[in-house]
């Protein structure tokens, strides 16, 4: 995710570029100087500006100019607000929605959805989906047909990375690492570990975790049940 983000000086906003940045995500962050050299800004190519300033009156210059930017490109623009300031003046004019402090990144997707970019945020890989299992990456929760199903580190590891190269086979060797994050082991602990997974996700229908001999798994779609 690419965000524009003018913090304001607001220390709790500033935090939050530092949360976006630790999931890989693109964050350039922009003053009022920033703002008014808009072709910096589009030469960036943003999916969504973050904008923390007074809700009330007319924008101020450098918003507006973010807000024109944001415009041009069609992207969504949210406003950073405290509750206070929302339960006061409500979503500012020149924004599409308000982001709560404290802001945290999976607020952040749940409103890009919200606005229609459901499929760009699957895309980046927020939310990987086989069948009836949906797992979301920012949340770290797996559920099957909208019920939670509570996995292990190790377990939710294992199936981020089969899920990711959905299709792929993934070998034994290859997915060590995710099992060894706590402790040392080998392929056999790899063995058990899906075997878990198996059971906890049986339940699920469209969604397959394939054995693939002498080499590793594989996730794979699979037909539903009539």
């Amino acid at each position: 995710m690419r965000c524009v983000m003018m913090s304001g000086g607001d220390p709790g906003a500033e935090a939050f570029g530092g949360v976006l940045a630790a999931h890989d995500d693109a964050v350039l962050k922009v003053d009022a100087e920033t703002a008014r050299r808009s072709h910096e800004i589009v030469r960036f190519d943003p999916d969504v500006l973050l904008i923390r300033a007074p809700g009330r009156g007319r924008p101020r210059p450098w918003v507006q100019s973010l807000v024109d930017v944001a415009r041009f490109g069609g992207r969504p623009v949210l406003a950073l607000l405290t509750g206070d300031e929302f339960m006061v003046g409500g979503t500012p004019a020149w924004a599409h929605r308000p982001l709560i402090a404290p802001y945290d990144r999976a607020t952040l997707v749940h409103e890009l959805h919200l606005l229609g970019m459901h499929d760009r945020a699957e895309a980046e890989g927020v939310v990987l989906r086989c069948g009836d299992v949906e797992l979301n990456e920012v949340q770290r929760e797996v559920h099957v047909r909208r019920t939670r199903v509570e996995l292990t580190f190790v377990e939710f590891e294992l199936l981020a990375v089969l899920l990711q190269r959905r299709g792929e086979v993934v070998s034994r060797r290859e997915l060590i690492p995710q099992v060894s994050r706590r402790r040392a082991t080998g392929e056999r602990a790899v063995d058990v570990c899906i075997h878990r997974l198996r059971e906890k996700l049986s339940g699920a229908n469209g969604f397959a975790l394939e054995t693939v001999r002498f080499v590793g798994y594989r996730c794979v779609s699979t037909p539903r049940p009539v």
